[in-house]
């Protein structure tokens, strides 16, 4: 029998187009917008969340396809709103060099542009540099939140070439049909479509709950996001089990959510039934790179997750920045988009902890992007420093930037102007004349001649000036996207001996730097004119950049204690559910070797660890009860079960006296490397279910 020639995208497509129903006007609208003799080149779709524009834009999509238009789809929020970003993405959805070239050569272009509301500050470019720089006969269908700027409709040029429809909830004809589609009886239509109020997205939550078993029982609410609020609550107040329950918090931490990293995540090596439930959920869309939940979805399970399930959260976001780090050390080599974006998404895990939000501000940082800096940068980059740090620093810029101008990035807003900008020296390559000039390089040089001694090949990058145009070097976005471009730097450099960073002298910054991992270089402030600088640094021999990103999660999950000068509190011990206890005993494994890794590791507040150890004991003696509890559990393992001492040979191999990698484990211990990994996998769960079987016995 012949296989279907049929691709799995059009599969989609064609299921998708099975439960579409209603929008007659905006169909109609849609062949006349497409017309040739259309005047209208420009259709926004606006609607609140959860009112089906995204369902619209693919239905007008697919339609346009087969009226052989050139279609074109970009999700907003999947790409920075920043004019760099955005060409660069439309160059690779649409296969070419560029899209301008790609309208060209095309007879009928059409761009769609979903969840455009995350591109708002782009409007500007858009309108008035972008779009107009398009031929003539390209038609543009953007779905938003939010209304069109006034300028859009005011402006002469684009009011007569705009069309704007504003979507309202489906008729109940319509949500009738869809429900009738779905199976869902018809004496609990009346209902639902009463509650959902004609909007998809609450009807096709409620469709999953009802043929999925669970109830829908609650109230008409008044607002959309109590709606949403409402259903979410049905959905999973009866769910299934609690498996089920953290795959779907887990997908709303991550910004795209694949199966191996919902593996990770939920520390199971078999997640293929859970992840197949996820993507069959209504309310679950599909990615590039992985599954996510609507907007409105996914804001409710973050809210919710603390409430329900503490430290779930903080687990899954370790777990996911850890998997971040593994794919970073596993890659050749990584080109700076790719790094950036494993960066960025890194950022995204940790989005909601109070450090990130203070220190990093990531919120607004995707209107920004890095650049190099031109010449016609110079006067706004010395302006910077003159205001922020005064003149006698920006001789001191002047100096270097005339000899090293290649060492200077930009970071450039929507309107492409300077922002901020930081300066990378390479110690090692500075003219020694040059070097010993400047205070601040003279000292650092003398650390990398004596405790901090170059090897041959080795490199020593020197942040010798980095501000921001507005907050200098206080907490903005702009700060944020400096730091951001040098820890990117970082994870693609190769034979790093450390990294410097000059920073101002804040009193607070000493015992802040400390517990990020970040060190301060002995002796006296150095003062330039009337500011005092100190010299930071991370020490890559001691600490591989891959690892101290590894553990930049741990350090802002325990920020606040360790500023504080705090333990982590011992009494009462914390009531890890079963998810998070077992993400973090497989975090555990890993850092048996290392074991300063383990001062931020969740079980450092179980009642495994709790229970054995002294009241008011310091993370130090935490740390080893935790090692013997661990050693204790495979003891244990090895001696109760027919399989315990193959288990115990194995796992020592691989976490207490690691080989250098795990192919070489497995040659040392006489196996084939799958049969090493699916043995290896078998006795990691048995000793994590073994340890998480004592946690549940303390505890009761």
């Amino acid at each position: 029998m012949p296989r279907s020639k049929m691709t799995l995208a059009r599969r989609i497509a064609a299921q998708r187009a099975s439960f579409f129903v209603g929008r007659e006007p905006e169909r109609a609208a849609f062949q006349a917008f497409v017309a040739q003799e259309s005047v209208h080149v420009l259709w926004f779709i606006v609607g609140a969340g959860g009112v089906g524009k995204t369902a619209l834009l693919q239905h007008l999509r697919e339609a346009g396809k087969r009226m052989a238009l050139d279609c074109v789809h970009v999700d907003a929020r999947q790409i920075s709103p920043n004019p760099m970003a955005v060409q660069s993405a439309l160059a690779r959805a649409c296969g070419h060099d560029s899209f301008a070239a790609f309208c060209d050569q095309s007879e009928r272009p059409l761009l769609l542009i979903d969840t455009f509301e995350h591109w708002h500050v782009l409007e500007p470019w858009l309108r008035e540099r972008f779009l107009p720089s398009l031929p003539d006969h390209i038609r543009i269908i953007i779905c938003s939140r939010t209304e069109p700027s006034l300028e859009w409709r005011s402006d002469a040029g684009w009011r007569g070439m705009l069309r704007l429809t504003r979507l309202g909830g489906l008729e109940p004809q319509a949500c009738d049909e869809y429900l009738d589609r779905r199976g869902v009886d018809a004496h609990a239509r009346e209902q639902l479509i009463a509650f959902s109020r004609g909007y998809p997205l609450a009807l096709a939550m409620g469709a999953d709950s009802l043929t999925s078993g669970y109830r829908v029982d609650a109230e008409s609410i008044a607002t959309d996001d109590a709606l949403i609020q409402a259903l979410l609550e049905s959905f999973t107040s009866d769910a299934r089990d609690n498996a089920h329950r953290q795959a779907l918090d887990a997908c709303a931490v991550a910004r795209e959510t694949s199966e191996s990293l919902l593996a990770a995540m939920l520390g199971r090596d078999d997640v293929g039934d859970l992840y197949a439930w996820l993507r069959s959920l209504a309310f679950i869309e599909v990615g590039e790179t992985g599954i996510f939940p609507h907007d409105l979805v996914r804001e409710v399970l973050m809210q919710d997750m603390p409430r329900h399930s503490p430290g779930r959260y903080e687990a899954f976001a370790q777990a996911a920045f850890d998997s971040i780090v593994d794919r970073i050390e596993a890659a050749q080599s990584l080109s700076w988009d790719q790094a950036a974006r494993l960066a960025t998404d890194g950022m995204y895990l940790l989005r909601v902890l109070p450090v990130v939000q203070h220190f990093m501000q990531p919120a607004g940082t995707r209107a920004l992007y890095l650049d190099r800096a031109r010449s016609r940068d110079y006067a706004a980059m010395t302006d910077m420093i003159a205001r922020h740090e005064g003149p006698q620093s920006q001789a001191w810029f002047e100096f270097w930037y005339q000899r090293y101008p290649d060492s200077v990035r930009v970071i450039r807003d929507v309107h492409e102007n300077a922002q901020g900008f930081f300066m990378l020296l390479d110690m090692e390559a500075l003219a020694p004349e040059a070097r010993d000039s400047d205070p601040l390089t003279r000292r650092l040089w003398q650390a990398l001649s004596g405790e901090l001694a170059l090897r041959p090949g080795e490199h020593a990058p020197f942040i010798r000036f980095w501000c921001g145009a507005t907050h200098g070097q206080s907490q903005s976005p702009v700060k944020t996207q400096i730091l951001m471009a040098i820890a990117t730097n970082d994870l693609m450099a190769k034979n790093l001996r450390m990294t410097a960073q000059v920073f101002g002298d804040s009193p607070d910054w000493v015992q802040q730097a400390k517990a990020l991992g970040i060190t301060l270089l002995p002796g006296e402030d150095i003062r330039i004119g009337e500011r005092a600088w100190r010299i930071y640094y991370n020490e890559w021999q001691r600490e591989p950049p891959t690892r101290y990103y590894r553990r930049f999660a741990q350090r802002c999950i325990g920020f606040s204690s360790a500023v504080a000068g705090k333990a982590v509190p011992v009494q009462p011990y914390a009531t890890l559910d079963e998810a998070p206890f077992k993400a973090a005993a497989a975090t555990a494994l890993k850092q048996l070797h290392q074991p300063a890794a383990l001062v931020d590791n969740l079980l450092l507040a179980s009642a495994l660890v709790v229970e054995n150890t002294r009241q008011g004991a310091d993370e130090q003696a935490r740390m080893r009860v935790l090692e013997q509890q661990i050693t204790a559990a495979l003891e244990e393992l090895a001696d109760t079960d027919a399989r315990g001492p193959q288990w115990r040979r194995l796992l020592h191999r691989v976490y207490w006296a690691p080989a250098p990698s795990q192919k070489q484990a497995a040659v040392a211990l006489n196996m084939g490397y799958s049969t090493f990994r699916r043995q290896l996998a078998t006795a990691r769960a048995a000793l994590i279910e073994l340890l998480w079987q004592r946690e549940k016995a303390i505890r009761h």
